[in-house]
């Protein structure tokens, strides 16, 4: 009976030597970012060692991105269309696709923010205690957490492909540091709803910075983490201690976000091609972009995205109401004109965060980027300048550094 102590033996080691390689068996537990523009979810990858994350991509689009938005059919039998099938028909069925519920989740009706914000929304949003709901065209309403719920099961149906089981039980999940208790609690009940235990809840900053490690880092104690997505600018100071990670201070502007860059750019190719500016006309499918006031956001948008990854003149074709094409220009200097007020707006918060709490620039030891608008150059320009930083953290994908820190702390 020799061989039992050399079979004990192996019990102990093989599974050691796997957990040190990396191997973490079916994975049960997933990273989440349920945003209000964009959603991911992550998992620790099973091969690249301890700490490696791997983020899911939606194989119908290709990106790791998935669009919180949620398309509900008239029948109430059919499913919900989720991401981007869903974001294709805000065009034909504005009031049956829901998206920003993010903004509304754990809010009552008669908070100071959402009046305003209902106003900007294609759906009506009405009272519905103890918050709100979005009534659809057939008159049916779906709460806050109902949206996030159906984002989530979209992002779990993603994880559950990639991994090759359905087995997924539970979410490391992230909240804005200035959510309340009930928008904590709405936000953990959207994924309850969806069927998984929440295993850990991080405030955003905080998984930012544990994305990069920044917890392990002796010579670390003071992280600003600049998180600027499509619809928000959340600018935020951590305290790092002894791997203890917590949010001391937190500046922002609500009002500001990609959204508005796109705007601004589309207002100012109004001006420049006034006299093609005009009303929608019949000349082709719903993706054709017309010369009309929204349609001039659209455009905005492409030509901001170009100039970003490094174009110096950004070039885009809009359809007349006489379905005569025009080439529009932007060269990066009418564009930094067109948006100078916005890049103001974007560089106040830091100087704020910092004052509130009584810091130089020179107390910050690193900045994180995060949120797809921290992509664009003269964004990173304000943030190095106002931070008084050479080097910005920026080597994880920014629209997805929230998830891949809530994946990093899986066990």
């Amino acid at each position: 009976m020799a061989f039992l102590p050399l079979l004990g033996l192996l019990l102990v080691l093989v599974p050691t030597l796997l957990a040190y390689s990396g191997f973490r068996g079916r994975a049960s537990v997933v990273g989440i970012d349920l945003g209000t523009t964009f959603s991911v979810v992550a998992v620790r990858a099973s091969q690249g060692g301890i700490g490696a994350v791997e983020v899911i991509r939606d194989p119908a689009t290709g990106s790791p991105i998935v669009p919180s938005a949620v398309y509900y059919p008239p029948s109430p039998s059919l499913p919900p269309r989720v991401g981007a099938a869903a974001r294709q028909l805000i065009r034909s069925e504005p009031r049956a696709v829901i998206y920003n519920a993010k903004r509304f989740i754990g809010k009552p009706a008669e908070d100071a923010t959402v009046a305003p914000q209902a106003a900007k929304q294609a759906f009506p949003v009405v009272p519905a205690p103890p918050g709100v709901a979005f009534e659809l065209p057939n008159g049916t309403r779906v709460s806050p957490e109902r949206v996030g719920a159906d984002v989530v099961k979209h992002l779990l149906s993603l994880a559950a492909l990639h991994l090759g089981h359905d087995r997924i039980s539970a979410a490391v999940i992230a909240v804005p540091a200035k959510f309340n208790r009930a928008q904590r609690e709405a936000t953990a009940d959207a994924f309850r709803s969806a069927g998984l235990r929440v295993a850990r809840v991080l405030e955003e900053p905080t998984a930012a910075a544990l994305a990069y490690g920044l917890d392990k880092r002796a010579d670390v104690s003071h992280v600003l983490v600049y998180d600027f997505g499509g619809g928000t600018l959340d600018v935020a100071v951590l305290h790092v201690s002894e791997g203890y990670v917590e949010v001391i201070g937190s500046e922002g502007d609500e009002q500001l976000g990609g959204g508005d860059f796109d705007v601004g750019v589309g207002r100012f190719l109004e001006e420049k091609y006034e006299g093609d500016v005009g009303g929608r006309g019949e000349c082709g499918g719903e993706e054709v972009l017309y010369c009309t006031r929204a349609d001039l956001v659209g455009v905005g948008e492409r030509m901001k995205i170009a100039l970003s990854e490094g174009a110096e003149v950004a070039r885009e074709r809009c359809v007349r109401e006489d379905c005569g094409e025009v080439e529009m220009e932007l060269a990066r200097g009418e564009f930094e004109e067109a948006v100078g007020p916005l890049l103001d707006r974007a560089a106040a918060p830091i100087g704020a965060v910092l004052e509130q709490l009584g810091l130089r620039a020179a107390d910050i030891d690193e900045v994180v980027m995060v949120g797809g608008t921290s992509r664009m150059p003269q964004v990173r320009e304000r943030v190095r300048e106002a931070a008084e930083k050479e080097r910005l953290n920026t080597s994880i994908d920014p629209d997805v550094t929230v998830a891949y820190g809530c994946a990093s702390v899986i066990d």
